[in-house]
């Protein structure tokens, strides 16, 4: 059986779209600069990212395309074949699959981030504590190695029997 139309574009053809050296520079700037942004931001952004991957948005069943950065809505999508609808369906289910690894990774990184600061600042604390009790113990070494002194010159000018 035969089908008109065109299919969408194979995995393989999709992952050589992914790995431009645009996209891949673009990756790499969010990975830099997901320490200064909030969850929803990254979150957003990783949706945004694999939007444009499909060409689709789940949530509104619309397709979606971009031109100068804004996002346009289109029509429901139309398709051409049943092969066509069962593609976009799995293609949806993979984009929902995808986003909620993303989700939850990002969540699971942010929970560590938070108890490693938190770490942190407990260790400050008590490196900070070590480091006065030692300042202090310096100076009090100080006073007793001059007390120790006094001590040895008053026992040199008395004539105490040995």
């Amino acid at each position: 059986m035969v089908v008109d139309g065109e299919a969408s574009e194979s995995e393989d053809e999709t992952t050589e779209e992914i790995l431009t050296p645009t996209k891949r520079s673009n990756l790499e700037e969010a990975r830099l600069s997901i320490a200064g942004l909030s969850l929803s931001s990254v979150t957003a952004q990783v949706g945004k990212q694999i939007g444009a991957f499909s060409g689709m948005d789940i949530s509104k069943g619309a397709r979606r395309s971009s031109h100068n950065g804004e996002d346009k809505w289109k029509e429901p999508v139309q398709h051409q074949s049943l092969l066509h609808k069962k593609l976009y369906e799995k293609n949806a289910v993979i984009q929902t699959n995808t986003k909620s690894f993303f989700e939850n990774l990002f969540t699971r990184n942010i929970n560590e981030l938070n108890k490693i600061n938190a770490d942190v600042v407990h260790t400050q604390v008590h490196l900070q504590e070590s480091t006065l009790a030692m300042q202090h113990s310096v100076h009090y070494c100080n006073q007793l190695e001059e007390s120790f002194k006094k001590v040895h010159e008053t026992l040199a000018r008395t004539n105490l029997p040995k």
